[in-house]
């Protein structure tokens, strides 16, 4: 899986990760897939990012004249709104960084890499023609000095000259190197100082780029700064502002109350030309029930709240999501009460802490301005439509489960396919909804609230039928602990395999409550990624990750677990019919050291790779008929019915192994040591093509394992027998038993008839379920078959 190229994300350079490598086969045996709202956003994008191409702004020159004057009018709203955009968040500012030291070039005759040069011949031919006295007088000396030294080799005899006249000559040389090296430096100095001047240039013209949590909020911060509202740097104690026309501006933050999903908003405290702010955003409900009596009671009040409402509805019906933004003026005797609370819970540090910290930033909150409204769209991934269609052609049953609107959440689920255009819809509230129910639908999608997953907390029964029955599953205003209850209780009351998938911090717990965790790497941090068992970077991926490696992965651990069994106790078998004919002695006729490494080595290779490289299908195959996923996902592969096939087919190989041996050496004087090479030898034939039988798509790496373990067992019988001693320690030792036994006309004529015989049987049954697959009484030709007999006795 994690070297499948189909799953390899291109553009961001990601692919497939396996983080739990115990749990593939359960890929295989999903049921539910759970699916949280935003997972297959491709990114996020508020009304503002195309901002010259907004017909709602530049059309309308009222609006826009508004805009320009309002927009640097610290007392109006606008203002305020825009301000809210650029600091309520956790976005943070960097720079985009350049690695100089990985860039190369060439110039000229050099190549230059990190920070070493490279030179040609031909640039130390420069060098030494731009330096044309020096390089003269070191080749007239290092002349001069070859020339001493042989007059001195012939004159001087002594040790003592001959040193000297060494070390004069090593002198000269090292001298003349250390100024061509000199030279080379100087000019390589140079060229690499011009170059890091141009490369700093680039470097300093890189413009800043925003990070964050959440791709919601680097939107807003990058509407903002379209507006003129640009983000420059964020510390700790202060943000810093560039507004357009104003300048820079350093604000003062000296508060965060983080986002959770009890309040469903977010606020910071700012202080500005003396006066403190708190700025809010959230959802619509967790706002507008926070608004200050004095601003919804007043007529202009009155007017925006409804058409804001207005507008929160609107872009909840176009599929958008969208947030609210308010704000109040505080004054430093609520901002020092405000931090005395919270220095006494932090220093306290009570059990209960957070739900403290939840209740305080809840009434901070109270008694906002209505600022206004954003919507943010999801816009599709690539695949998304044809992965939901085909994982529920292949039987698997998808919720979606979204902290969002339910009209935003309906046309959600109607784009990606969730939802058919003309299907039925049962939206569940609270339990009176239950008893309108239609009773003759026989296809149709539920919807479900936070108030209705509480009936299925309380085990509801006509909830947890129509909820089986369901063709899909929507849920909508889901808190992250919704989120993984409802994962929980899908586990218990339908008793299926659950896999949950999701890209944010916020699906953590559904991920983590789930029998098989996805995460999504995308622009929501890498906590869902780390916290799942299997990630990749597109939601796509999720329909060959299932339909394709679950179903692999699932088919070949049964096929493998049960040829072991069937091998093992057929081994074991023969042993016990040999019991009968030797006085119930417990003598073993198969060679002690092959019998004790014939399971691990001679007999153990083949079906690991079996078990890694067979294919029942192919993955087109798998792709154009999600309907196959339902062999694995109903258990079809390991069923007690296959079980109890391999015990009889292992009792009739044992017997046909056992007494065709039997029968071909009675009456000889043939050992015991060469009746064991022949039982063994014949174990060995038909294990190895039972298995062949098995296997449905060969490969080159299968077929030379197969192939070269014929040999092996050959010659470790051969080189075995032929060196065996007494000194082995082995009582009757086995001497040229191989070598005589297997140049016999009876021997091989055992093997054949052994292994025609025993295969025979499993050779045919193969033949009739291919040509007639109902045979195989999955479990759809079950229900088919019980329909027929029904209709026809009825």
């Amino acid at each position: 899986m994690k070297f499948d190229l189909d799953m390899y994300h291109e553009e961001s350079d990601t692919a497939m990760a396996s983080n739990a490598l115990n749990i593939p086969e359960e890929l295989g045996l999903i049921k539910g897939c759970h699916i949280a709202g935003e997972d297959f956003s491709d990114d996020c994008e508020p009304f503002t990012t195309h901002i010259y191409e907004d017909p709602e702004v530049y059309t309308s020159k009222s609006l826009k004249e508004r805009l320009t004057k309002e927009v640097l009018d610290e007392s109006s709203q606008i203002y305020h709104f825009f301000m809210n955009l650029a600091i309520c968040n956790t976005v943070v500012v960097n720079k985009k960084r350049e690695d100089t030291i990985d860039r190369g070039f060439k110039e000229g005759d050099t190549l230059r890499v990190c920070n070493s040069s490279f030179y040609s011949p031909q640039n130390e031919d420069e060098i030494a023609t731009d330096d044309g006295n020096e390089s003269d007088r070191t080749n007239l000396e290092q002349l001069n000095s070859s020339s001493t030294e042989d007059n001195d080799n012939e004159s001087v005899s002594s040790l003592s000259d001959r040193i000297r006249t060494s070390v004069r000559s090593f002198s000269n040389k090292v001298s003349s190197n250390l100024k061509s090296s000199q030279k080379r430096i100087i000019t390589a100095f140079n060229r690499k100082s011009d170059q890091s001047k141009l490369l700093d240039r680039k470097v300093s013209n890189k413009d800043n780029f925003y990070e964050g949590e959440s791709p919601d909020e680097l939107s807003l911060v990058k509407a903002a700064k379209a507006y003129g509202f640009e983000m420059k740097k964020r510390f700790p104690s202060h943000i810093n502002i560039t507004i357009n026309r104003l300048g820079p501006m350093s604000m003062n933050v000296t508060k965060v109350l983080r986002f959770d999903s009890i309040r469903k908003r977010m606020s910071v405290v700012s202080m500005q030309n003396g006066k403190i702010y708190l700025y809010s955003k959230g959802s619509d409900d967790s706002i507008f029930n926070s608004l200050c009596s004095s601003f919804s009671n007043t007529e202009e009040g009155t007017i925006k709240i409804k058409l804001a409402k207005q507008a929160v509805q609107n872009f909840a019906e176009d599929g958008k999501r969208t947030l609210v933004f308010g704000y109040k003026i505080l004054s430093f005797e609520e901002l020092e009460a405000f931090n005395d609370i919270l220095d006494k819970i932090e220093t306290s540090d009570p059990d209960d802490k957070d739900d403290q910290l939840t209740s305080v930033f809840d009434s901070m909150e109270k008694k906002l301005i209505l600022l206004g409204v954003v919507s943010i769209e999801d816009r599709l991934q690539d695949g998304v439509s044809e992965t939901i269609i085909a994982l529920r052609r292949a039987g698997v049953k998808v919720w979606v489960l979204t902290g969002d609107k339910y009209e935003t959440a309906l046309n959600i689920a109607k784009g990606c396919s969730l939802f058919l255009h003309d299907s039925t819809i049962l939206k569940i509230d609270k339990e009176e909804d239950m008893d309108r129910v239609p009773i003759r639908v026989s296809s149709y999608n539920v919807v479900l609230s936070s108030d209705g997953i509480k009936l299925l907390r309380a085990n509801d029964e006509k909830l947890i039928n129509l909820l089986k029955h369901a063709s899909s599953v929507l849920c909508y205003r889901m808190t992250p602990g919704e989120k993984a209850d409802i994962s929980n209780m899908v586990k218990k009351h339908f008793k299926a395999h659950v896999l949950a998938i999701g890209d944010g911090a916020n699906d953590v717990p559904m991920i983590q409550s789930a029998d098989i965790g996805v995460g999504i790497g995308g622009q929501e941090g890498r906590q869902a990624v780390m916290s799942a068992d299997f990630s990749f970077a597109r939601f796509k991926f999720l329909q060959k990750l299932l339909l394709v490696h679950g179903h692999w992965n699932y088919y070949r651990i049964t096929e493998a677990l049960l040829l072991l069994f069937y091998k093992n106790f057929m081994y074991c078998l023969i042993l016990f019919w040999y019991n009968f004919y030797n006085g119930f002695s417990a003598m073993c006729p198969y060679d002690q050291n092959y019998g004790m490494l014939y399971p691990i080595i001679f007999s153990g290779l083949q079906p690991i790779i079996y078990g890694i490289f067979d294919q029942d299908y192919s993955a087109k195959e798998l792709l154009n008929n999600p309907e196959k996923y339902k062999i694995t996902q109903q258990n079809s592969n390991y069923s007690i019915r296959l079980f109890l096939l391999n015990v009889v087919d292992a009792i009739w190989q044992s017997l046909a192994i056992y007494f065709i041996a039997y029968f071909a050496y009675k009456d000889t004087d043939v050992d015991m040591w060469t009746f064991g090479y022949c039982l063994i030898t014949s174990i060995f034939f038909v294990n190895s093509f039972h298995m062949a039988l098995l296997i449905k798509s060969w490969n080159v790496i299968q077929t030379v394992v197969n192939v070269f373990f014929f040999f092996v067992h050959f010659l470790f019988f051969f080189v075995y027998t032929m060196t065996a001693n007494a000194k082995a320690g082995i009582p009757d030792t086995p001497v040229y038993t191989a070598p005589n036994t297997t140049f016999t006309f009876i021997f091989w004529a055992v093997i054949f008839l052994t292994t025609s015989v025993s295969l025979m049987p499993r050779f045919y049954i193969k033949i009739l379920t291919k040509r007639y697959p109902i045979l195989l009484l999955q479990e759809d030709d079950k229900l088919r078959i019980k329909t027929f007999f029904k209709k026809k006795f009825t």
